[in-house]
């Protein structure tokens, strides 16, 4: 088992995304859970494992670009995912990443030939984190696998190769099926809210907190709260200074 004892079992993910209308048409799987991408096991399950041996170059520079984005458009995003990511490691020195160097800790590979999604929210990851998404596959991109932002009223054509970052939690998005004969697979970049909570509470279950505690982990209440996670999106005004305060610590 992956060593984050105290997130919610693989059931009861299930039911919650089942709940909130994630990924039901896709024919979705990841690396022996959604946390696997820090796990003692070697690199997860053995399909997991395949695409890892015979496709690595594809699998690193893609994610080597996703990495790129994050740190140029989210800087203060990136640097707490980092943060975060690097505490797990050494709370445990025998956790092994799936991919060095590599922000987020969880990534779920979407195969199956013609992968699609319905409008759904991934509700069970970090509400203020950035998800990032890759696509692969041979389609025409003008007739299909457009990807949909629906309360940006956004349709975006979205060609084999394309990335894109979105608070995959909070934005509904999907995509439009493929033509006959064409394939489309995915792979995704992402940060379980569940694995941050047991950061933030000291790698302990939230039932062992007290009330007080519980609130901090949850960074206060209300406004405040809502003010702390909007404080990690750069906007067009502050992204250069943002950087640019990375550079200095």
């Amino acid at each position: 088992m992956a060593p984050v004892l105290h997130l919610p079992s693989v059931k009861r993910e299930k039911k919650e995304r089942a709940r909130c209308g994630r990924r039901r048409r896709a024919r979705v799987w990841s690396d022996a859970s959604e946390y696997q991408s820090i796990s003692r096991q070697s690199r997860g399950s053995p399909r997991v494992r395949r695409v890892l041996a015979h496709h690595p170059a594809r699998v690193v520079l893609s994610s080597w670009t996703r990495l790129a984005l994050f740190w140029s458009y989210a800087p203060k995003q990136a640097e707490y995912m980092r943060n975060m990511y690097t505490k797990i490691l050494h709370q445990d020195p025998d956790l092994v990443p799936a991919l060095k160097h590599i922000t987020w800790p969880a990534m779920s590979f979407n195969y199956g030939g013609n992968v699609v999604t319905n409008k759904h929210v991934d509700c069970m990851n970090l509400p203020q984190g950035w998800c990032a998404i890759w696509a692969g596959g041979d389609y025409d991109p003008t007739q299909g696998g457009h990807l949909i932002l629906w309360e940006l009223g956004l349709v975006i054509e979205f060609p084999p190769g394309s990335v894109i970052l979105i608070p995959s939690s909070i934005v509904p998005h999907g995509n439009i099926a493929i033509q006959p004969n064409e394939t489309r697979v995915s792979m995704t970049h992402f940060c379980p809210g569940g694995l941050a909570r047991w950061v933030h509470a000291g790698f302990r279950p939230m039932k062992s907190l007290s009330q007080a505690e519980r609130q901090e982990v949850h960074g206060g209440e209300g406004n405040e709260r809502w003010s702390s996670m909007v404080s990690l999106f750069s906007t067009m005004d502050t992204l250069i200074s943002d950087r640019e305060a990375l550079k200095k610590r």
